[in-house]
Order: structure tokens, then C-alpha cells, then sequence
């Protein structure tokens, strides 16, 4: 269990994208597990690649300026994979555009997304035991909403 002061249970946007199945089910299935033992809550969301979970990202945050009812995230987690060198451009400016969200909205994000250049690689990746990126997405996340706590923010 993490070490908030709040009563209240933490809630988590879980993003992952659709573009390798195989990949992000394992990625899911990991951060869940790791999300059940923290007792957090979460809402599941699938983004067609990895391209869009920046956007994604940003119509959570937006709604609360329409809907200022519904339960803000705490934090986000960010799961996805993708094959070839041809998309690292794409990978780059998902990186990127996630750090720009960040900074200039204070989220909690943890990011379970990597590059491989093969599918059989990417799926041993994401099958191995050590390498457990979806977990540590989830526990980056945790990291994150502790340090936003220590200085006075609380989403």
C-alpha cells in the first residue's frame, strides 16, 4: 500500500493502445495487478496506437473544465509498444508531447511504452519477468502522485 495521507481511494486513467494486441493485453494485465495491490481504482481506455494517447490524455484533463463534477485522475498510466525503427519518430513525439502534458498540467504519469524492432522481441519484452513494464508504469505513477503530495498537490 502507498503512503497517502488522504482517505480517499486513488483513481487512474489507463491508457493503452490497440496497434499490438498481443503487447498491451500482457502491459494491461500487469499494471491491473500492480494497480489492485496499491487499492487503486482505474478507468480502462484504448487508444488506437500509441500516437494518440497524448490526446487522450488531454480530453481527461480538458473535461473537468466542463464537467467539473466528474472524479478527477490522480494519475495516468500509459501502456503501448511499437515495432519498427520506421516509428521511432512517433515514439519520439509521443515521449515528448507526454513530458509537455506533465509539466504544464502537474500530472502524475507513468510510462509503459517502448520501442522494439521485432514482434517476437517485443512480445518476449513484454513477457519477461524482470522487465515488467507494465507494473513499473504503474509504480512510477505512484512515485509521481507521492512527490505532487509532498508539495501541496493534490491532482
Amino acid at each position: 500500500m502507498t503512503e497517502f495521507d488522504e482517505d480517499n481511494t486513488k483513481y487512474v486513467m489507463l491508457i493503452s493502445s490497440s496497434d499490438n494486441l498481443e503487447i498491451s493485453k500482457k502491459l494491461s494485465e500487469d499494471a491491473k495487478k500492480e494497480l489492485d495491490k496499491h487499492g487503486f481504482e482505474y478507468q480502462e481506455v484504448t487508444v488506437p496506437s500509441i500516437f494518440e494517447i497524448p490526446t487522450a490524455i488531454e480530453y481527461a484533463v480538458r473535461g473537468h473544465e466542463f464537467f467539473s463534477a466528474r472524479r478527477r485522475f490522480d494519475g495516468y498510466i500509459v501502456l503501448g509498444c511499437i515495432i519498427e525503427q520506421a516509428d521511432n519518430m512517433i515514439y519520439s513525439s509521443t515521449i515528448s508531447n507526454l513530458q509537455g502534458l506533465m509539466i504544464k498540467n502537474s500530472l502524475a504519469l507513468g510510462k509503459g511504452i517502448f520501442c522494439s524492432n521485432s514482434n517476437d522481441t517485443a512480445i518476449k519484452l513484454a513477457n519477461e519477468g524482470q522487465l515488467n513494464y507494465g507494473a513499473d508504469a504503474v509504480n512510477s505513477c505512484v512515485e509521481m502522485m507521492e512527490l505532487k503530495q509532498k508539495f501541496g498537490l493534490k491532482r
